[in-house]
């Protein structure tokens, strides 16, 4: 309309000053617009994250996503132990194994701490308390570990990979089952798993190699692995106080350097070869439910047959 009116009129000084307003407009609303279009790029979520982020990098982060399940990451031996490790069970005990051939038992011990825990969320036993339990030696490699009443009610495949020269001691638990990795268990001293509710051991329980007194007297044992047979015991093998019926007839290979203790039992009858047995010390045998037969000579027990509270013995 300005435009018209100036051409009309032959006016050019004010056609020039309203073309100069018009072009210094047209510039200012281009700026105004301009900023206004950027303050919102940078302010708004972009849609492929849930922060806010830059206008410049948001071209990269509207790429596809992959909403594939994340795996679980490794994490650290001390990191939240009653989360667990990430591993599966096997990767587990291939990693304990590792760090205890390597010498590096606290860091084992850790990563054996955070399975136990992840497998009894019910126990009121903390990771310190149980790292409380650790004497190592002078050299770093563990010496005892003491996980008495820590309420718990089973143990980790890692705990196979576990390496000790002195005592392992795991009495007044719940634990009704041991891992079928237990036998794999080294150690130099005594294992003391009584008071327990132990109904059967596993298989591999025969390949244990300890230095002292091996303990389960107390438990709800019915019945023994035939592994128990190529054991060799440096101290005494205490199974008193449980449900045994009979003894496997490989039983009578044992080679205990103590006393054997089967006495508070439910024996009805021994195996004919125990007459073979090799015991250092005293054969407990009382309050049983053998029969009245006179008890069999033992030539190779160091000690006596003890019938105290029952009248006699017999094979079968």
């Amino acid at each position: 309309f300005l435009y018209s009116y100036f051409i009309y009129n032959y006016d050019l000084r004010s056609l020039v000053f309203c073309s100069l307003y018009f072009v210094l407009s047209c510039i200012f609303f281009f700026v105004l617009f301009s900023y206004f279009f950027f303050f919102l790029m940078i302010r708004r979520p972009p849609r492929s994250t849930l922060s806010s982020s830059s206008a410049a990098s948001d071209v990269y982060k509207r790429q596809p996503v992959n909403n594939a399940t994340p795996q679980p990451q490794p994490q650290l031996p001390g990191a939240s132990p009653r989360k667990g490790l990430g591993f599966p069970a096997s990767t587990r005990m291939l990693v304990g194994q590792d760090l205890w051939e390597a010498g590096r038992h606290q860091e084992a011990a850790d990563v054996v701490i955070a399975n136990i825990l992840e497998l009894n969320p019910e126990s009121l036993e903390s990771a310190e308390s149980m790292k409380a339990g650790l004497e190592f030696s002078e050299d770093g490699t563990l010496k005892t570990w003491d996980l008495n009443a820590c309420e718990l009610a089973s143990l980790p495949e890692s705990f196979g990979a576990v390496r000790l020269t002195g005592d392992l001691i795991l009495k007044h638990n719940q634990l009704t089952m041991l891992p079928a990795s237990f036998g794999r268990v080294q150690l130099g001293g005594e294992l003391l798993l009584h008071h327990n509710n132990l109904s059967a051991l596993p298989d591999s329980f025969g390949e244990l190699r300890g230095g002292g007194d091996i303990d389960l007297q107390s438990n709800q044992l019915s019945t023994l692995p035939l592994s128990m047979g190529d054991m060799h015991i440096h101290g005494d093998l205490d199974l008193h106080d449980n449900m045994l019926s009979s003894l496997p007839e490989h039983f009578s290979k044992i080679e205990v350097q103590g006393d054997l203790i089967l006495s508070n039992n439910q024996l009805s009858c021994l195996p004919k070869s125990i007459t073979s047995i090799q015991v250092g010390g005293d054969v407990h045998l009382q309050n049983n439910l053998l029969p009245s037969d006179p008890p069999p000579e033992l030539p190779n027990a160091g000690g006596q047959v003890r019938m105290m509270n029952q009248s006699c013995r017999g094979c079968c």
